[in-house]
């Protein structure tokens, strides 16, 4: 034996989901019978395809990345995605609230923030956020906790990026969409 478990593998995988959220086709990982498994994470075959989703979340970045071209401060650009992904899109209530990440994990990945007739939960907005700074040469990493909205403890998803000070700091852009509630875009988690 080498001395690995079953947990490793597990930690494994999950380390390379949240390093690598454009991979979001691989599905959830699992140990069945002592062997590494995974499954498909959204439900293709319809009109939708790995390779069209794929190319829906590259066009989208591509779009996001030559939009940025011309802004050379670090704050503004990551701004512009910021407010882009509040202005074109609707926090999605309804898979939240049913919690069926197990059958379509589609509002949980990034392509709900890109393609126009989905709509994302807090770790679409912060796998899309990822991805654009990743391809923007940001420092970015996702982080996930619970949040106490009321008296609930809720699983959340968040950002964190590294300014120009090498300095980290918290992006939330859940949390700033006005989601209906106001047409205000917030700043109140934006770079704290």
């Amino acid at each position: 034996t080498t001395g690995y478990t079953a947990q490793n593998f597990l930690d494994a995988a999950a380390a390379f989901d949240r390093d690598y959220p454009e991979v979001f086709w691989l599905g959830s990982p699992g140990i069945s019978n002592g062997s590494f498994t995974s499954t498909t994470n959204s439900p293709w075959g319809s009109s939708r395809t790995i390779a069209a989703d794929c190319k829906t979340v590259s066009d989208a970045i591509q779009s996001l990345v030559t939009s940025t071209e011309a802004i050379s401060s670090r704050y503004l650009k990551l701004k512009f995605v910021h407010d882009w992904l509040v202005n074109n899109n609707s926090y999605n209530h309804d898979a939240a609230g049913k919690g069926d990440a197990a059958t379509d994990k589609t509002p949980w990945e990034a392509i709900s923030a890109f393609d126009r007739n989905l709509s994302p939960v807090c770790e679409g907005y912060a796998r899309a956020f990822k991805l654009v700074c990743d391809a923007l040469n940001i420092p970015c990493v996702l982080v996930s906790g619970l949040t106490t909205p009321g008296q609930e403890n809720t699983a959340h998803m968040w950002n964190y990026v590294q300014m120009d000070d090498s300095l980290w700091y918290l992006v939330d852009v859940t949390w700033d969409d006005p989601d209906g509630d106001t047409d205000i875009l917030s700043y109140r988690y934006f770079l704290v």
